[in-house]
């Protein structure tokens, strides 16, 4: 459980090999003092289900860095 925009929280956007259209039609805002954000995955699902990320910065000054492939396969293993 994750502390997000004040209050403990839980996002899922893909649970049991299914992915949340609604979980994912709402950007995941980061604040600017905070300098960086972990997420733990893992896909239990028996196909592979792909991802894909981007990153939008309104302020030019930041620039968002994601340290992995910008389309993949979930894990397997909790990463």
């Amino acid at each position: 459980m994750n502390r997000t925009l004040g209050m403990n929280a839980e996002i899922n956007y893909v649970e049991d090999g299914v992915v949340d259209a609604y979980t994912t039609s709402f950007p995941f805002q980061v604040r600017p003092h905070i300098s960086h954000v972990l997420f733990t995955w893992n896909s239990t699902a028996k196909e592979p289900v792909k991802y894909s990320v981007r990153a939008l910065a309104e302020d030019f000054d930041v620039l968002p860095i994601i340290h992995l492939p910008l389309e993949g396969i979930i894990p397997a293993q909790t990463e």
